[in-house]
């Protein structure tokens, strides 16, 4: 109960909140934080539902309830958390625990909920952002990820409260549906929770990044640079969610463009870039899913 106590004693009514996942999207590890205080909770990998008297499992279960009732349903705070859909699923499946008056932060953003222009649309733009930082953090995109790996979950649970308490950001969020798994049947929340884990295990499968074999023949033209895909399997498909690497070799060096697909004809990709591109450089092409960009 000590460990909680600097959280319950904060003034603010806002609690940020973050996770990380394991094996089969498991969750591995909660970040509660105010704008002063975080807590970081490890969570054994398995859980007893029925724990024996005078075991460790019985201490786990004792914390699991300590956390959801001064913490979880603790009606002196609204959680907020940027994937609270996913969070609340897990609470169910893998603590066997509830949560109440709970937004979902990304719920107020347009596109996809996995891109990082998505994280930074929920937290203001990048008036407010270093983006590089922020992709950091919430992509670990650093040279040591396991070791930065408990700092950026807390970070997270820190950056959801904050945004949530900046009034010029939080007022986006006063008309989002709070997530309340009480409400639910349990019939209900086991088909729902169900569900989502599964989807999140297919999606967690996919590769984050597929290298595309382009032919020499691509062409520039106003912006657009058009690409022929040396192999139909590996070919460039279109998607939202997709984020297009170019690295461009040149004689002495190597300078790397942004772009997404704006068009494909079979094997012929049509990619809008940002930046200048010159077409008499060879292209190495990686499509990146989910918003992250893999050098």
């Amino acid at each position: 109960m000590h460990h909680l106590q600097p959280l319950l004693d904060a003034t603010d009514n806002v609690l940020g909140v973050s996770a990380t996942y394991g094996k089969r999207c498991r969750l591995s590890s909660i970040a509660f934080s105010t704008l002063s205080q975080v807590l970081v909770v490890n969570i054994p990998a398995r859980h007893a539902s029925q724990p024996k008297q005078d075991t460790k499992q019985q201490r786990v279960a004792k914390s699991r309830g300590l956390i959801e009732d001064h913490l979880l349903l603790n009606p002196k705070f609204q959680k907020y958390a940027f994937k609270m859909d996913q969070f609340a699923v897990a609470l169910y499946l893998d603590l066997s625990v509830s949560i109440n008056d709970a937004v979902d932060m990304l719920s107020v953003v347009n596109g996809s909920r996995q891109s990082l222009q998505a994280l930074m649309d929920a937290m203001g733009g990048e008036t407010n952002l270093h983006k590089k930082n922020v992709e950091s953090v919430f992509f670990n995109t650093s040279k040591s990820p396991t070791v930065d790996a408990a700092a950026n979950v807390a970070l997270e649970a820190w950056a959801a409260c904050r945004a949530a308490t900046l009034p010029h950001i939080s007022s986006q969020f006063a008309s989002c549906r709070r997530i309340d798994t009480v409400a639910f049947s349990k019939s209900h929340l086991d088909a729902v929770a169900n569900i989502s884990r599964h989807a999140a295990r297919l999606d967690a499968l996919k590769p984050t990044a597929v290298k595309n074999d382009v032919t020499d023949q691509s062409s520039v033209k106003k912006g657009t640079i058009n690409l022929i895909c040396g192999r139909f399997p590996t070919r460039i498909k279109p998607s939202a969610n997709q984020v297009i690497q170019i690295e461009i070799k040149g004689k002495k060096a190597t300078s790397k463009v942004m772009g997404q697909t704006c068009r494909v004809d079979g094997r012929n990709a049509h990619i809008s870039v940002k930046g200048p591109v010159q077409a008499q450089y060879k292209h190495l092409l990686k499509s990146v899913l989910s918003g992250l960009v893999a050098s």
